[in-house]
């Protein structure tokens, strides 16, 4: 993908330096909607897994808001 040699899915929010988004118009189709679950365990509190589930969380927060912008 860095080499120009593939594309690749990703969150607009994590394309590294020398990546960018495909336009509609360069021809592919375009993604379909998707979901993604996550799971935690229910018993006590973990503030690793705590704060790795905030962070995924915030993550897909920004690339959605920054997709509705568009």
């Amino acid at each position: 993908m860095l080499a120009g040699l593939a594309v690749t899915v990703s969150a607009l929010t994590v394309l590294p330096d020398g990546v960018r988004p495909m336009r509609p118009e360069e021809g592919l189709p375009p993604l379909p909607d998707f979901g993604i679950v996550m799971l935690k365990g229910r018993h006590p509190a973990q503030p690793v897994t705590d704060a790795l589930a905030g962070h995924i969380e915030e993550r897909f927060r920004l690339d959605f808001a920054s997709r509705a912008a568009a």
